[in-house]
């Protein structure tokens, strides 16, 4: 039988995430900025870098997003003027990201929002409380481990792409790159 996902923790942290996500965007949006909780991540982590510049892939490792996440987001926040992407010398297929002022503003504005809403979270909150929550937290980032493709314990890995050839049929990645 299968149970119920509030038994489940990692169930429970994944719809807590969404709900808080959910929050968070709805009180940046009420306090007047135009900005999502995952663009002002990628805002936060372009002002803390020296210049206010990081390489696109490097931005997208950081924040632990696939690259056309990332993609979306920079095109977004590159419509609201918030991030230029300026070629890479030599690597035409490389961006460097940069704040601009604009974005920098709006960091420092929907943190302001941010760290409101966080202090009415926490206000509810032990400080014992906050310690075990982010010393759970943490336990299970590092358990998870950066993003990487889910390996199966099976001698044989199964292509996520089959040739129409192999269609129905388990085929491995050797297999596939021979046909």
């Amino acid at each position: 039988m299968i149970s119920e996902p509030n038994s489940y923790l990692g169930a429970s942290i994944v719809r807590t995430a969404r709900l808080l996500v959910n929050s968070v965007n709805s009180h940046l949006l009420c306090a007047g900025n135009n900005i999502t909780f995952e663009q002002l991540e990628v805002l936060i982590y372009l002002s803390a870098n020296p210049g206010r510049q990081i390489i696109q892939t490097d931005l997208a490792i950081r924040l632990q997003k696939n690259k056309s996440g990332v993609l979306r987001t920079l095109d977004v926040l590159q419509k609201k003027h918030f991030v230029k992407r300026n070629p890479v010398t030599g690597d035409r297929r490389k961006n460097v990201i940069e704040l601009t002022t604009e974005g920098y503003l709006m960091a420092k504005e929907a943190m302001a929002a941010f760290d409101t809403l966080e202090q009415g979270f926490m206000s509810r909150l032990t400080e014992e409380e906050v310690l075990v929550c982010t010393r759970v937290l943490e336990q299970i980032k590092t358990e998870c481990g950066p993003i990487q493709v889910p390996l199966c314990n099976t001698q044989k890995e199964i292509s996520p792409l089959p040739n129409h050839r192999n269609r129905g049929k388990e085929t491995s990645l050797k297999e596939n790159a021979a046909s």
